[in-house]
């Protein structure tokens, strides 16, 4: 079984092993969550450059990703996915 501190570190590598969303933002991961088939974590976009943030570019993709406790497998997480691990009950990743 996975515990949080090896999920969180599966995690780390999977964000850092995708490419950045743009010119002056990087992907991130937020704290994770404990769901059935494991850990799920938030994607959160970083914003580098020195502009307020209603001037920020928006971007779209997947909410969120799971770390299955189990094999330590990621699967990227869909908004329909995402509700059906029973997250829905939390505000939408990103404020949305």
């Amino acid at each position: 079984m996975i515990g949080r501190q090896q999920a969180e570190k599966i995690a780390d590598k999977h964000v850092a092993s995708l490419d950045d969303p743009g010119p002056g933002y990087h992907l991130s991961r937020r704290d994770p969550v404990v769901v059935d088939p494991g850990w799920y974590f938030d994607y959160t976009i970083v914003c580098d450059l020195n502009v307020p943030e209603a001037e920020q570019e928006q971007f779209a993709g997947a909410f969120g990703f799971v770390v299955d406790k189990h094999t330590g497998l990621v699967s990227e997480i869909s908004y329909h996915s995402w509700v059906d691990l029973g997250l829905a009950f939390r505000d939408k990743p990103y404020g949305d």
